[in-house]
């Protein structure tokens, strides 16, 4: 009984330890990107800066507002875009 329990709990631990890899590179991964360490982008980073430090996004408070918002957007040709729903 011991030996069964020892196998399911590293069982366990295994795929916990994997879960911990997988969260740590997305982690990084997002980190890299709003941090500027990988540009991939420059105009995607600046707009994920712009959306966490609350510049250039418009409140939204019903359908027609945010229809009318996207048809502004739409006839700029979507630059600068960043939402906030």
């Amino acid at each position: 009984m011991a030996k069964e329990l020892e196998k399911k709990d590293k069982g366990f631990t295994i795929k916990l330890e994997e879960l911990n890899k997988i969260l740590q590179e997305i982690n990084k991964r997002a980190n890299d990107c709003c941090l500027g360490h990988e540009i991939p982008n420059i105009e995607t980073q600046q707009a994920i800066r712009g959306a966490v430090n609350g510049v250039n996004l418009t409140q939204i408070d019903s359908l027609d507002d945010l229809t009318n918002e996207l048809k502004r957007e739409n006839n700029k040709g979507f630059e600068n875009v960043c939402f906030s729903v």
